[in-house]
């Protein structure tokens, strides 16, 4: 009875051991793709490709989009792989250069940990709340999410900008400078970290200039040594990701006032004017300021789901430091489910269930990855705004109460009284994650697949409105032997407009009528599939062509309710052009639809 009320009173080793259960499993089975260019795209270093490192790549594996920093030291990670296992790898690598990949990015995973630790130590804490620490980093639902499911390098840039912030505790500032430089090549994110905590420090404008040389350094360096390289311009310059702080914001004219960046500038002169009565004023108002920047990032501006990493460490420090930890904690489990519901919708098909695709089961369920069955299923609002939202009111929330008015008095750390909060903290993984999105793996395993598909990834455009004299006849092949149901890409001027398409499955050698199924349009947003279930699966020929008819029942063409259709590639053709649309025939593009049934 006492080890049990023990472990209840403690973080024990008991969490340490489930937390390294549940981070081994997604270890294994979880993986996103990216990594593996990223990982195979340094090859080209270890093959003796260092001047045309760009130029090689682009032509193998496709654009690189980063600075040399990253590729370098997976290069120098992966110096045993090119000797003993394969001398290039790409998105077909063998599984132990996949799980090479991830135990090097696990390492600087558990490295962030460990700054943690020693900051907190730096600062005269005792042991036991620099562990407190450390795991509460650990078995954030987010870190893991990014590191050990969509398994992504963004952890580098955290490692370095956390070894910055400990330079900076310990008034290293050259050592914190060089830190920041190393990150700011890896993701330029850095940056908003950096500047405030210089100015937190150094009031000196000479002396800022110094740092901020320095911090600039290592990706001047990287940039003169490859600006003459195209293929480096076009993948650094060109990368649409770092447009997204500016894609919010206000203004006329055709220009827009991004809010990060008003933020950010605010809050650095904020911080540049503030003085400061001594160190622990200093750190207590840094732990503020640096989750306030982390809103700013992530709460006014579109991201990737495994950018949010970023924050963790920062929202750790809020954790201890704050007076309601326990308030901080539901907030942080709160978080990582609109952030679930978030990228489960936002990024449908990339970011969910998906993300087995390259884990250790890739071999078994090829195929099956590409099912219609999501994790947005579970998620019943498919409004990707109403997740954002909520995600950012709540790391509001969390960042602006972390101030010193909200923070404990002396050290004396609250957090351990809620270990169950802790606890129900690192398992919300488990419940909106890791069950649904093994679930929904295992319907896309068992249940129908796509036996006919238009892709989507060339030139589309919405046909005419969709109203109740329209008619729509798509002819297409079956690549199976029975249809289960019917997906079609729309478009609607009128958020969630309400109307009822009626769809049939004709022979297009006897005109039969196979099947119908009505879909009701109000459920779904624009620029959504709309999709409809056959009440019993429709035996077809596999190679035989069948006709799928769609009208409508909508009364209002200027609402415009229409149906997507892709162009034709002379290349690559998306289906056979027989698709008619009010009596037209067109010759080259098919209307956007996915049936799907069994093979």
């Amino acid at each position: 009875m006492k080890k049990i009320q023990e472990f209840f009173k403690n973080i024990s080793i008991i969490d340490w051991v489930l937390l390294f259960l549940l981070t081994g499993t997604c270890f294994f089975f979880f993986m996103q793709g990216d990594m593996l260019h990223t990982g195979g795209s340094s090859f080209a270093y270890l093959n003796g490709h260092i001047f045309d490192f760009y130029e090689y790549n682009l032509k193998t594996l496709g654009a690189d989009n980063y600075m040399p920093t990253t590729y370098i030291l997976f290069a120098i990670w992966n110096i045993p792989m090119r000797l003993f296992v394969t001398t290039t790898a790409d998105f077909d690598a063998p599984v132990l250069v996949r799980l090479w990949y991830k135990l090097f990015t696990t390492v600087f995973y558990i490295l962030i940990g460990f700054i943690i630790y020693k900051i907190l130590r730096e600062k005269n804490f005792d042991k036991k709340i620099a562990l407190v620490g450390a795991f509460l980093f650990y078995s954030s639902p987010i870190a893991i999410y990014s590191q050990f499911i969509f398994s992504q390098y963004d952890v580098i840039t955290a490692f370095f900008m956390m070894l910055g912030v400990y330079f900076w505790v310990k008034k290293k500032d050259t050592s914190f400078a060089l830190s920041f430089a190393v990150a700011i090549t890896c993701k330029y994110y850095a940056l908003l970290i950096f500047v405030p905590l210089l100015f937190i420090r150094e009031k000196n404008i000479w002396k800022i200039i110094l740092r901020l040389i320095q911090a600039g350094s290592v990706f001047v360096v990287e940039m003169l040594f490859y600006v003459r390289s195209s293929a480096f311009r076009a993948g650094i310059f060109g990368f649409g990701a770092t447009d997204f702080i500016f894609n919010s914001g206000s203004g006329g004219g055709g220009a827009t006032a991004s809010f990060v960046v008003l933020l950010w500038v605010f809050l650095c002169a904020y911080t540049y004017f503030k003085k400061f009565e001594d160190e622990d004023d200093e750190l207590r108002f840094s732990i503020f300021i640096t989750c306030m920047v982390c809103f700013s990032f992530f709460g006014l501006s579109y991201w990737h789901p495994q950018w949010v990493l970023f924050i963790v460490p920062f929202l750790v420090f809020g954790i201890l430091f704050s007076d309601k930890p326990d308030v901080y904690l539901i907030a942080d489990t709160m978080m990582f489910f609109a952030f679930t519901g978030f990228l489960s919708v936002a990024f449908e098909g990339t970011s969910d269930e998906t993300t087995f695709k390259y884990g250790v089961l890739r071999e078994l369920i090829a195929g099956f990855e590409g099912g219609e069955f999501h994790l947005s299923k579970f998620y019943v609002f498919r409004n990707k705004s109403l997740w954002y939202s909520a995600f950012s009111a709540l790391l509001l929330v969390m960042a602006f109460f972390s101030n010193r008015k909200y923070q404990i008095k002396d050290k004396v750390v609250k957090v351990l009284n809620y270990k169950w909060l802790i606890r129900l903290r690192a398992g919300i993984i488990v419940v909106v994650f890791l069950i649904p999105a093994t679930y929904a793996m295992y319907r896309n395993a068992t249940g129908p697949l796509p036996i006919y598909q238009v892709a989507t990834d060339y030139i589309i455009d919405p046909l005419d409105p969709m109203v109740d004299e329209s008619e729509l006849v798509q002819i297409f092949p079956a690549a199976g032997d029975s249809i289960t149901e019917v997906k079609i890409l729309c478009y609607q001027k009128v958020q969630y407009t309400s109307a009822v398409f009626t769809c049939s499955i004709l022979d297009n050698d006897t005109g039969e009528v196979l099947g119908t199924t009505e879909i009701e349009t109000l459920s779904y947003g624009s620029n959504e599939y709309v999709e409809g279930f056959f009440d019993t699966p429709i035996s077809v020929e596999p190679g035989k062509y069948y006709k799928l008819v769609v009208t409508s029942n909508f009364n209002d063409p200027t609402d415009r309710l229409c149906i997507y259709a892709a162009q034709d590639d002379s290349e690559n053709t998306l289906a056979n052009g027989y698709l008619t649309f009010n009596g037209v025939e067109y010759t080259d593009r098919d209307a956007c639809i996915i049936v799907l049934g069994h093979k």
